[in-house]
């Protein structure tokens, strides 16, 4: 938007606060001008990029210093002029628009830790580039946010880790042998649940197993050119986000079949398993079976998938002013490109990008958007004079992932399905998310 104290506010507007990927994203872009405007152009622009950032410590005889690494990475960025040079009188203005979202995109992603950080970020921009010297021009911005649900080459697949080796006393006294066994029902979890395993340990050896622990591993590395631009360098971080022990069995005495069942339960605040040209985060599930002093451990190593879980409900709707009759302008509709450069997460099949003639199940869609917009912004504000918000259809997701791909990037995954929740900023925002124009009381 303009300095403070500007008469003209410009805002962008996302109809839903959820899409999944390949769906066609329609909003508007809407200006409010107490005085005549005169503008070189007014435009949207979409982009996609995800960034990184990260500090080492370099030392040479007594002498050492911080280097930071900083990547950056664009998805997709596209562009559109809505509007060419001109003037707008004094009221209220609304372009709606329309979009596709790429197909195989990865999630969105935030994470931070010290000086190490790595974002993916989808975004939505307006600005009005006002005509004459040193005028200012008007911008706002919308945040998408791609929920990423992780899906497997099939269906989830359950947890089965198994493993037999010897245990020995410094290395080097072979003890006898110790089997350990993990199993659970899958392998796609959401942050805030839990994982139920069960732990077999058949003890062989001479020696005790005296508890079974688990962890939960979140493997993170990143990519970013150095100051030179010639060549890559890569951070690999490690952190355990959760160990349970379980101990104190009776019967895990040398020569016995022992048996432990434990519940992980996973933190709300942890990232969705990601995998994007800077960013690889993924994770790992890890059990040991625990002996004495000295001796050699077994253990276990699996990896999981973790997806975006969907908001539980809609955020509350944002009602225009009593006096908001907008002219409304025809929707401008326009494709992204694809990403060349996130195989992993494309699908089988693609779907048709955004056409120029939009389909007749579209042409519908399009037609019943125009006209809630001639009574205010669509999709939220329901009829003119309404005083309720907008109904929502949405499912929870659950930790059944669904029959299509998305496997531990050795073995080529394939594209998880995403859904998208959108924060805006400004007019027509969410509660708590951003100022509200004076307009909007």
């Amino acid at each position: 938007m303009g300095q403070s104290g500007s008469k003209t506010q410009v805002h962008v507007h996302v109809d839903k606060p959820f899409y999944y990927a390949g769906d066609i994203v329609t909003g508007c872009v809407v200006l409010h001008t107490d005085v005549v405007l005169n503008f070189n152009s007014i435009n949207i622009k979409v982009t996609g990029v995800e960034k990184c950032q990260w500090q080492e410590q370099h030392s040479s005889g007594n002498s050492s210093h911080t280097e930071t690494y900083r990547g950056k990475h664009v998805i997709f960025k596209n562009k559109l002029p809505i509007m060419a040079a001109g003037t707008l009188p004094v009221g209220d203005y609304q372009w709606p628009f329309s979009f596709q979202l790429p197909h195989n995109v990865p999630g969105s992603f935030n994470y931070t830790s010290g000086y190490t950080r790595a974002s993916i970020q989808y975004k939505v921009k307006a600005d009005c580039d006002q005509a004459g010297l040193l005028k200012p021009d008007f911008k706002k911005t919308a945040t998408i946010e791609v929920l990423q649900r992780a899906k497997a080459a099939g269906p989830p697949q359950p947890l089965a880790l198994a493993a037999e080796e010897a245990v020995s006393l410094f290395c080097c006294l072979n003890r006898g042998l110790v089997g350990l066994r993990v199993d659970g029902s899958s392998d796609c979890f959401l942050p805030g649940g839990s994982i139920a395993l069960r732990a077999q340990v058949d003890n062989k050896s001479t020696t005790d197993v005296s508890a079974v622990e688990f962890y939960l591993h979140q493997k993170l590395k990143l990519t970013a050119q150095t100051m030179w631009g010639s060549r890559e360098k890569m951070f690999s971080s490690t952190r355990i986000h959760q160990r349970q022990v379980m101990q104190g069995f009776p019967n895990g005495a040398a020569g016995s079949v022992s048996h432990y069942e434990a519940l992980l339960q996973l933190a709300q605040n942890l990232e969705a398993t990601c995998h994007s040209q800077l960013i690889q985060s993924t994770y790992e599930l890890e059990a040991r079976a625990k002996t004495g002093c000295c001796l050699s451990e077994v253990a276990v190593r699996n990896p999981i998938l973790l997806s975006d879980p969907q908001p539980a409900q809609a955020p509350p709707a944002v009602l225009p002013p009593q006096d908001w009759a907008p002219l409304v302008y025809p929707t401008v509709q326009f494709a992204l490109p694809t990403p060349a450069d996130y195989a992993c997460y494309a699908p089988q099949q693609h779907a048709p990008a955004c056409p120029a003639v939009m389909q007749p199940h579209l042409q519908q869609q399009q037609q019943q958007q125009q006209q809630q917009q001639q009574q205010g912004f669509p999709g939220l504000f329901g009829s003119s004079g309404s005083s309720g918000g907008a109904t929502y259809n949405m499912t929870p997701v659950t930790g059944q992932c669904g029959a299509n791909g998305y496997v531990d990037p050795s073995k080529a995954p394939a594209l998880p399905g995403a859904t998208v929740s959108v924060y805006q900023d400004g007019y027509g925002a969410n509660s708590g998310q951003g100022a509200k124009p004076a307009r909007l009381g």
